[in-house]
């Protein structure tokens, strides 16, 4: 911790590879996972998705449906969950509200998560991880029991009014919830954020938004005014605090055709908006496998770190000024 203290802004330090959990080794890292929502309470940020399709750990007998903990201080990795034991599958059931969960009825997301996409959060009045599934069927090599499970419960699983998958850190206990009212559909590459200002979690999805409210247990479909943003898919994005903003942008299906690819959402004002900002971060498409985007609440920008393909580097965007400008070119790795 006190070389991060010591580090020089604009300057670059090389931390090594994280020390691994004691019982679960070191996690991987994950294709098309451009966040790790930062937990402050835990000291820490939370990694959570699928990397390579229907990975399975040769050594610990873990499905890649995990979550894991990045200490920040200590620079290690902590498996809250360590994922579905492949070599003795769970016994499932049909839980009350609709769910595959285990003989207590806790509901347990089995291989839910093609990817993380932007669709993890953290919950910080509940101190609890929050995500939305992205459903696929790479898992069925290896999870052999859970697909018969899958077929043969399908008409009585709950598709259709849920809740986002929530982990309680504390309790080390996974909920989910069935809703009165039907639920947007998760699709992948879809975005959510945490707002804890409101206490809602916001959700993009398809170019459709809603608002879901862990307090009631409740969805509500948006009607946003303004321009609709062009891409219905794998869009980057971070919530900005101090304006009650989402900022994303850089998403496909389709890529954006005009010359900006950065939208905002105002949160207070239910209204999307096009800034047509002066300057660009490298290129209109900085979808989930190619960059990543952080909101600098102390500097007051937001900032896109491309690691892949034509424009690596980072580049700064000015709610103030409306400007994009571009701090480093390239990256050292």
């Amino acid at each position: 911790m006190s070389r991060l203290r010591a580090l020089e802004p604009g300057k670059w330090l090389d931390l090594g590879k994280p020390a691994a959990d004691a019982k679960y080794g070191f996690a991987r890292g994950r294709a098309w996972t451009s966040v790790m929502p930062f937990a402050e309470s835990l000291g820490g940020a939370l990694l959570f998705g699928e990397g390579v399709h229907g990975y399975v750990d040769g050594k610990t007998g873990r499905y890649m449906d995990g979550l894991w903990l990045y200490e920040v201080g200590r620079h290690r990795w902590k498996a809250l969950w360590p994922g579905t034991y492949v070599r003795n599958e769970p016994k499932l059931i049909v839980n009350d509200d609709g769910f595959p969960a285990l003989p207590d009825g806790m509901p347990v997301p089995i291989a839910t998560h093609t990817h993380g996409y932007q669709m993890v959060a953290w919950d910080s009045r509940r101190k609890r991880f929050m995500f939305m599934p992205a459903g696929h069927g790479y898992f069925k090599k290896a999870l052999p029991e859970y697909a018969a499970f899958l077929r043969k419960n399908g008409r009585r699983l709950n598709t259709g009014r849920v809740s986002p998958w929530s982990y309680d850190i504390a309790e080390r206990r996974w909920y989910r919830a069935r809703t009165r009212m039907p639920s947007p559909t998760s699709t992948h590459g879809s975005m959510l954020f945490y707002v804890p200002t409101f206490d809602k979690a916001i959700f993009f999805a398809g170019r459709r938004l809603w608002a879901y409210d862990p307090g009631t247990n409740a969805w509500r479909r948006g009607s946003p005014l303004g321009p609709i943003p062009p891409f219905s898919s794998d869009a980057t994005g971070c919530h900005d605090p101090k304006r009650e903003r989402l900022y994303f942008g850089g998403g496909v299906y389709p890529a954006t055709k005009g010359p900006n690819a950065f939208w905002i959402y105002d949160i207070r004002n239910v209204r999307f908006i096009d800034p047509e900002p002066i300057g660009d971060p490298g290129g209109k498409v900085y979808s989930t496998n190619i960059a990543m985007m952080q909101c600098n609440t102390i500097q007051d920008e937001v900032l896109v770190i491309r690691h892949k393909k034509s424009g690596r580097g980072i580049y700064a965007y000015n709610p103030g000024s409306n400007r994009w400008r571009t701090l480093q070119r390239g990256l050292p790795l």
